[in-house]
């Protein structure tokens, strides 16, 4: 697991130096901060002002009853098994993810994936990004070989 980090790290953390960082024109850290912290003041919506949406929202959340079932359809054991399965050495996808990035993962990722499996199963969405690909078309060279 090491030697994957090690590999991971050399190859995509680029080392950036704190000065080198400008958002918004700022520099500065306190700047900085300052500029986020006025962005979220001017978006943000204090929601003990929205009495009608609290009320809706605690009448729903009486109500609620769970994702009833969906544990049933997906046991983080699936999920590890199907990553366990992943066919190596393939190409990656539009995410620059291959199936040894999953596989060599942390741990924690087989319970994220379950978790946002269910919710895709329970609210029968998914996104549209998962159905893309790159397809790169097939090209014969002069000697019949096809690149």
């Amino acid at each position: 697991m090491n030697n994957f980090w090690k590999s991971w790290n050399a190859k995509y953390c680029k080392h950036i130096n704190a000065s080198d960082i400008i958002i918004n024109c700022y520099q500065k850290a306190p700047d900085i901060a300052n500029a986020f912290r006025e962005h979220y003041a001017n978006i943000f919506t204090n929601s003990a002002n929205e009495r009608d949406k609290v009320s809706e929202f605690n009448k729903m959340r009486l109500h609620y009853t769970g994702d009833v079932g969906v544990d049933i359809l997906l046991s983080v054991e699936d999920i590890e098994s199907a990553v366990r399965n992943l066919k190596k050495g393939k190409a990656a996808g539009v995410d620059n993810i291959v199936a040894e990035h999953v596989v060599n993962s942390h741990p924690c990722l087989i319970v994220h994936l379950k978790l946002l499996f269910q919710m895709m199963l329970l609210h029968g969405y998914v996104p549209y990004s998962f159905g893309t690909g790159i397809v790169v078309p097939l090209v014969k060279d002069k000697s019949g070989v096809i690149h």
